[in-house]
């Protein structure tokens, strides 16, 4: 009966989120696990891993890394367990699948701008949320040695397999953002280069990354050069013409001159100028005349 009791309050945690909640389990002091949402995991020992170890230590909650469980991914809160002395007996801990992060991350893509937002693990290079191929999401960018590969697998830090698109220059890149806040990298599964920058999570050793086709990302830039650029022959076209424009203000009134005198030099000595303005042409066509 007590244990009835003890396990309906786990249940109803599990129905705060039943899509995501995977289990919700109480530890002992030995890291058994002596009651469990789930019956069949009832009695494993998770006392190895750090949900179970930090929180019993320091008596502070605890948030994990993602612990990779076969082909299973999930991140794992936990909080330590006192009795009415304030000593540790045990470990609540729930067990979240972390798919839950592809689900936050895919409501912040609006669709409005052409880009990939990821959330990736700054220790393995993993792609915890990635609103890009989704057969890409928890594979790493690293390509890891079989050494490392078989000792962070044993540990739950990778998954079996752990690439599809291992990029060298986005590992470089997350590794010098301090430095080199704007990176690019070349992704074969788009065929096309991309501009990436990020910043790490405060809680958590992830990188946020948002990544853009280099083609989109200087595409206002292009579009304000060809705009500069019509403007510029615009205003050319606009100089030639005010130009021949004067010129044929300030030489039409010589021209005009010019036949009166060739009038007269045939013969014709009734011939004169018109005379228009008071300015220098003026002068030479009043002059004219008296002559």
């Amino acid at each position: 009966d007590e244990e009835k009791n003890a396990r309906l309050p786990l249940l109803s945690l599990t129905r705060k989120n039943s899509v995501f909640i995977h289990s919700v389990s109480i530890l002992d002091k030995n890291g058994i696990n002596v009651l469990d949402t789930l019956e069949e995991k009832k009695g494993e020992d998770e006392s190895r891993f750090t949900y179970f170890t930090r929180p019993l230590g320091n008596g502070l909650p605890f948030v994990s890394n993602i612990i990779f469980r076969g082909d299973r991914a999930s991140i794992f809160f936990s909080s330590p367990i006192k009795n009415p002395d304030g000593e540790g007996i045990g470990v609540l801990r729930i067990e979240y699948r972390a798919s839950i992060f592809q689900s936050i991350i895919r409501s912040l893509d609006t669709g409005e701008i052409d880009a990939i937002i990821s959330i990736v693990d700054a220790k393995t290079y993993v792609r915890t949320g990635y609103t890009g191929d989704r057969d890409n999401l928890f594979k790493s960018y690293k390509d890891f040695t079989k050494l490392e590969l078989v000792a962070m697998q044993s540990d739950g830090r990778l998954p079996l397999d752990p690439s599809r698109e291992t990029n060298s220059a986005v590992v470089d890149g997350i590794n010098n953002l301090e430095k080199q806040p704007f990176f690019y990298s070349y992704s074969e599964a788009l065929s096309q280069e991309l501009i990436s920058t990020g910043v790490p999570l405060k809680k958590q050793q992830w990188i946020a990354l948002v990544s853009q086709p280099t083609e989109v990302y200087l595409s206002p830039v292009r579009d304000q050069n060809r705009t500069n650029t019509l403007i510029s022959l615009l205003l050319v076209v606009f100089s030639i013409g005010a130009g021949f424009v004067a010129s044929q203000i300030l030489t039409s009134p010589l021209n005009i001159l010019t036949k009166v005198a060739e009038k007269v030099t045939s013969g014709d000595l009734n011939a004169r100028a018109t005379v228009v303005t008071k300015d220098e042409i003026g002068v030479l066509a009043e002059t004219f005349n008296r002559m």
